[in-house]
């Protein structure tokens, strides 16, 4: 929870310099990584997500896309 906690308030502070509401996951395996954050979060009761509820940026999508192949 702790940890967890650190990472989510570092992320709140910089969605608030930028003027944003929502971050967006970013990672290879996106899907995974964001299921696994949103348990993450869920299992500690943590009650203020920042992270969008089903958006993610997968790299390794992105890189199939661009060089035709993952």
């Amino acid at each position: 929870r702790d940890a967890i906690t650190q990472i989510l308030t570092k992320v709140r502070k910089e969605l608030k310099s930028v003027g944003c509401n929502r971050a967006i996951l970013v990672g290879h395996n996106a899907a995974f990584d964001h299921g696994f954050l949103i348990a993450a979060i869920e299992r500690a009761d943590i009650k203020r997500n920042p992270f969008h509820p089903f958006s993610s940026f997968d790299t390794s999508s992105l890189a199939g896309l661009v060089f035709g192949q993952t």
